[in-house]
């Protein structure tokens, strides 16, 4: 229902499915958007300079400043990975919420297994 009170057609898209002046916007193909400088700056931060594998001691920067850390996407950016979520857009799937860094190691666990890291 529209705020005339009016009802559309069931065969409509939803808002977010429309463009510009309302116009139907083709399915977007999932592909992997680079990552901003910022959202990496804020999941480093936020890292407690710890791989958060539970048990892992690994640091994430090194003494010198080299970042040694690896991004990992909760929900994969492309259809192959592990846990692709086909409702989410390219921009939400590279968004901090859907982001984490791991190290080297657990990065790799984490990509090759379906089940993990989904509960934050």
């Amino acid at each position: 229902m529209d705020a005339r009170g009016r009802t559309a057609p069931c065969n409509l898209m939803v808002a977010e499915d429309r463009g510009p002046y309302g116009l139907a916007m083709p399915a977007e193909e999932p592909k992997r958007l680079p990552l901003t400088s910022s959202v990496v700056r804020n999941l480093y931060a936020l890292s407690g300079n710890r791989c958060p594998w539970e048990g892992c001691e690994q640091v994430l920067v090194e003494s010198d400043g080299t970042l040694v850390g690896e991004v990992a996407h909760i929900r994969a950016a492309k259809p192959d990975g592990a846990r692709f979520d086909p409702s989410m857009t390219n921009e939400g799937r590279r968004d901090q919420s859907n982001l984490m860094i791991f190290c080297r190691n657990h990065h790799k666990m984490v990509d090759s297994r379906g089940d993990c890291c989904t509960d934050r």
